[in-house]
């Protein structure tokens, strides 16, 4: 009661001030209607002047965020540059894509159309051996069926099985040599843990564009826990990986400046041996992205025993 009383004097003694007596009279006296839109215009302006949250920026190294947007955005979408620009750059050029019985991983594959393209790259691979083999792995469900949807309208290549065809210059007698159809699969798996899915030293190369980055955002800003994550990817990467393997990440940052090499453990699995920086197009505007190469140190081969086990592995897992 004795706050009320209080509150009440209070008022009383502001209404006392000559300006705000003023006001209150004005008010007081005010048409019902005008003194109704005042005080919707007073509103508005308050709102509008009002210190705004900043708006949370996405969160890349969530599936939820991923499955989310790929359910909205199921149509093919590049991140920063296409297979051409990375050829053409030195990058996963049609030689090396024709190398035969190259098993390729790419991590974090989304829908991006970097494996159909590298395989109309190594179109000549596969004469009278296996044949390029590519797995593109995401931890989002929608983003591998996008990919496959994307996959089955284009045709280029089989994703069930490998079939044996005739070369063109062997007829109809049988004589020629058989040609190994190109095979990919693309699989729901996270790339911290790929043990259930590939033995060691299972894959001649590997590529990441842009999936790393996803993992540590702003590096700035990055959590140990996001700094965590990176780094597992790197290592379950390497142990896929043979002895001698290429590792290609394409990024928004340069992985192979010594801070960010020993940051994400690189050094530790890898050797940098070739890089680059691109400029490319996206959202609008110009960004640089950076290209570089890494070869395994030490690790498991595919050559001698590795891509066997994971022949043995697919069996389980397919």
């Amino acid at each position: 009661m004795w706050e009320f009383s209080k509150s009440g004097n209070t008022i009383v003694r502001m209404l006392e001030h000559p300006i705000l007596r003023q006001a209150w009279l004005a008010l007081r006296d005010a048409d019902p209607t005008l003194l109704a839109m005042a005080g919707v215009t007073f509103l508005v302006l308050l709102v509008a002047l009002l210190p705004r949250r900043a708006r949370a920026p996405p969160d890349y190294s969530s599936a939820d965020f991923w499955e989310q947007r790929y359910h909205t955005h199921p149509e093919p979408f590049e991140w920063y540059i296409r297979h051409a620009d990375l050829a053409a750059a030195g990058f996963l050029t049609p030689q090396m894509l024709r190398i035969d019985g190259l098993a390729l991983l790419d991590v974090g594959c989304g829908n991006s159309g970097l494996a159909e393209d590298m395989h109309r790259a190594g179109a000549g691979s596969g004469v009278g051996g296996k044949g390029v083999r590519i797995v593109g792995i995401d931890f989002s469900a929608a983003a591998v069926e996008a990919a496959q949807d994307a996959e089955a309208a284009a045709r280029s290549w089989s994703i069930e099985e490998e079939e044996e065809e005739e070369d063109a210059d062997g007829g109809g007698g049988g004589g020629g040599k058989k040609r190994r159809k190109r095979v990919s699969k693309y699989r729901v798996l996270d790339a911290r843990d790929m043990r259930g899915a590939f033995a060691d030293g299972s894959f001649d190369m590997a590529t990441d564009k842009g999936t790393l980055d996803g993992i540590v955002g702003a590096t700035d800003k990055c959590c140990p826990a996001r700094r965590d994550d990176a780094r597992r990817v790197v290592a379950e990467v390497a142990r896929v990986l043979g002895r001698g393997a290429t590792y290609v990440t394409v990024s928004v940052t340069d992985w192979s400046l010594p801070k960010w090499r020993t940051w994400l453990g690189l050094e530790q699995h890898f050797a940098h041996f070739n890089g680059a920086r691109i400029g490319a197009q996206q959202g609008g505007k110009t960004i640089a992205v950076f290209v570089n190469a890494w070869t395994r140190l030490g690790g498991g081969s595919a050559a001698d025993g590795g891509r066997g086990n994971d022949g043995d592995e697919q069996k389980k897992t397919d």
